[in-house]
Parts: structure tokens; sequence; C-alpha cells
């Protein structure tokens, strides 16, 4: 990759207005990439089909690539708008994360960091390390947007800890999807089938039973249903990297 593709990635910019404007990113593919956006002077609203963000002086928010939106500026009172917008093509995040329009919440050190863009003014190595030192500190305290797929895995669970006797068609009805497209969500996001999930589930309900019951371990494995204690004991090392016995021996000596 050559520096003029490697800039192409990025747009580093500070604007400068001196009268109230707007913009209108609400048609076609929406923000051409993910913004994150801080207010030197003035302010702006920014508005989507979900939500208004307002952010004023010092303020930092993010807009997620392809997000249809509108943002409308106002100068402060001395007739000045300024402010840091800082695009990427991609991020370091798995596929299914997504991020929605939000004000960002920042520590008055991470604010530094986007004032150090005033000092350089261009994509180079030190902004752009700047820019992930950045991503790296706040992304964790980001509002996640809750996808389809979550939703899925979510009611899927909420399914297969409640029960035992079961089979994936089950799983699949309760959740009013094909069997196929819970093979795949689950694949892609838990890198786990809904039988490797099923089977660490029972295997955290038999270490409650080791630990917190006298229950035998052919007790357990009939409690939760397995075809023999001998697979019982398979799977369970296989999820817990330990025999039922340790676990319980191990409990009895905390």
């Amino acid at each position: 990759m050559n520096n003029t593709e490697f800039s192409k990635m990025f747009s580093f910019n500070i604007y400068h207005h001196t009268k109230n404007y707007i913009t209108d990113n609400s048609k076609n593919n929406g923000s051409p990439k993910y913004f994150i956006g801080m207010m030197f002077k003035g302010t702006v609203t920014l508005k989507s089909r979900n939500s208004v963000i307002n952010a004023k002086e010092n303020d930092a928010f993010f807009i997620p690539k392809n997000q249809l939106y509108q943002s409308h500026w106002f100068t402060d009172k001395n007739g000045e708008i300024e402010f840091l917008s800082l695009g990427v093509d991609n991020l370091p995040l798995p596929e299914s994360v997504k991020y929605s329009l939000q004000k960002i919440k920042c520590t008055e050190d991470d604010k530094n960091l986007l004032r150090e863009f005033i000092k350089e003014r261009t994509t180079n190595c030190k902004t752009v390390s700047l820019f992930y030192e950045f991503l790296d500190r706040v992304i964790p305290v980001m509002e996640r947007k809750i996808t389809h797929n979550e939703l899925l895995i979510e009611k899927a669970l909420d399914f297969m800890y409640l029960n035992i006797n079961y089979q994936v068609r089950d799983i699949a009805s309760y959740c009013n999807v094909s069997e196929a497209t819970l093979y795949n969500v689950f694949s892609q996001n838990l890198n786990k089938s809904p039988n490797e999930m099923k089977q660490q589930i029972m295997c955290e309900k038999a270490t409650e039973y080791l630990t917190i019951t006298s229950l035998s371990v052919e007790e357990i494995s009939s409690k939760l249903q397995f075809s023999s204690s001998s697979y019982f004991r398979k799977i369970f090392k296989k999820h817990t990297g330990k025999t039922p016995l340790q676990i319980r021996k191990e409990a009895f000596m905390q």
C-alpha cells in the first residue's frame, strides 16, 4: 500500500465557519466513513431517524458509516464554528458489533488526545496512532446498537437455560427461524454450534449441582438427561478441562 492509498483510508480535518449552516447526509448511502468529531467553537445538532444529538464546545461525538443524518451547525457568541472531524473507512471491530450515532463519554485525557490534532492537521503516523489510541479508550464505554443476531442469540439462550430436554429444531421454532439460520448465527457470533452451546450450558448446570448438592455424578448425569454417565464425564472434561470429581473436590476445599 502506497502513501496515497493509506491516506485515503482516513480523513482528518479541522473545519472553521463563520455562519450557521446545514449538511444533509440523509439520502443515498449516508456518511461515507466512520467519523469522530469534537466541537471547539459553536454547537451542532445531529439528527437521524431514531435520535437527536446535541454537542457543544469540548463535546465529542460518533457518526457510524452509512448513517443517514442531518447536521445543523450554529456559531458561538463570536460568530464562529470550529470542529475536528476524524474519518476512517473501517473500524477494528467484528462485523456483528455496531455502534449508534451518539455523544462520546470522554475523560479530559481522552479529549487532550483529540486536541493534539490541532497541532498536526495532517494524516501521518502520529495522528493515526492518536486516533486509534482514542478509539481504544472510548469504544468500551460507547453505546452499542443491539443487532438482530444478538437479539436472536439472547432469545435462544434464554430457552436453552430454562429447558433440558430439547432439540435444535425446538430452539429454532421458539425463535421463529430455520435451523440453518440458527446454526449460522451461532457459528458467526459465538463460534459454537447450538449443540456445543447446549453442552456448555449443561456443564454449567452440572457444576452447580457438584458444588452445592451431594448428588452423585450418575444422578447429575441422569438429571441433565445425558445418555450415560461416561458420556457426561467426557463432555464435562471437554468444556471445563476438569473431571466432575475434581470440581467437587475444589469446591469442598474452598
